[in-house]
This record gives structure tokens, C-alpha cells and sequence, in this order.
């Protein structure tokens, strides 16, 4: 899969809903792993746990650059907003596919 498609699958996630302070939380609002069945609401690593089945791709990379590490420490960050999530994101996904169109020329 194509660090583009990753990041695009994690804006989706977060899209349908954030959270801060757990991987993912049910519609209750009770904290979950990102991989729960009953998710509904993701942070940024729980939206990469279901992009990428738990594994880490390159995608982190393009992520990295636009926030730093640790993730958490900027989702979780209690001025952030749902809004800045995914425009980082649509940063690190337009960073993505400008370098996939490099390697295919």
C-alpha cells in the first residue's frame, strides 16, 4: 500500500471521529485500542493501527516532519482541534504524493 493510501485511510478514520487521551473510544466514550470492533472515534495512532493492521509503515515519517514525536503528545494536546488533525494530515498526504510521483518519473 502506498504511503498516500495510508494517510489518506488514517484522514478517514479521524474524519468520521477524534478523540484525544486514547487510541479510540466507543460511541460511550469509553477508551478502546484502535483496532476495537466497536471503535468510533480515533487519535492519531489508532487511526494508524487500523490503516496499517498495527504495523508501522514509512507513512510515520511524513507525519514526523509536519508535528514531531511523540504523536500522542500533539493529539492529545488540549488546544488541538479535530480541524488541526486533518489538515496535518492533508499536509503530510500532499508531501506524500508529490514524493510518489518523483519515484515513478
Amino acid at each position: 500500500m502506498k504511503t498516500s493510501e495510508v494517510l489518506r485511510l488514517m484522514r478517514a478514520k479521524i474524519e468520521s471521529g477524534w478523540t484525544q487521551r486514547w487510541f479510540a473510544r466507543t460511541a460511550s466514550g469509553y477508551g478502546v485500542s484502535g483496532l476495537f470492533n466497536g471503535a468510533t472515534s480515533w487519535c492519531l495512532v489508532g487511526a494508524l493501527q487500523v490503516a496499517t493492521n498495527n504495523r508501522t509503515p514509512e507513512s510515520i515519517g511524513y507525519v514526523n516532519e509536519l508535528i514531531g514525536n511523540p504523536w500522542c503528545s500533539w493529539n492529545d494536546d488540549p488546544s488541538r482541534t479535530k480541524e488541526d488533525v486533518l489538515a496535518m494530515l492533508d499536509q503530510a498526504i500532499e508531501a506524500a504524493i508529490k514524493d510518489e510521483e518523483q519515484q515513478t518519473q
